[in-house]
């Protein structure tokens, strides 16, 4: 379906998903946008959430701070991964991955 690989394709190496709906929706339009901290960016590489969701729970608490702990399931989080880096066509972040981790049985 045209519209799956549009999709893929507009996702690429994100996990969550563009921001333009986030900026022009009217409940948004008070909130000031900041620079991403060092150390979040620093978190949010790829490679580095990847191992942050294999060690569970405990890997995730440093971004408890940025996103609250409902959002972060382990299991979801490592699918969201995952899917970015499959996204993102890098060989070197694809051959981090698990036989169990491509086919999402983890």
């Amino acid at each position: 379906d045209i519209g799956d690989k549009n999709a893929k394709k507009a996702q690429r190496n994100k996990i969550i998903g563009c921001d333009i709906c986030q900026r022009v929706c009217p409940y948004n339009k008070d909130i000031k946008y900041i620079d991403v901290p060092d150390e979040l960016e620093k978190i949010l590489r790829l490679d580095t959430l990847l191992e942050m969701t294999r060690k569970g729970n405990t890997g995730l608490e440093p971004l408890v701070e940025y996103v609250g702990k409902n959002f972060l399931r382990v299991k979801r989080f490592r699918r969201m991964t995952v899917n970015a880096i499959l996204n993102s066509d890098n060989p070197q972040l694809i051959n981090l991955l698990t036989e169990d981790e491509i086919n999402n049985t983890f």
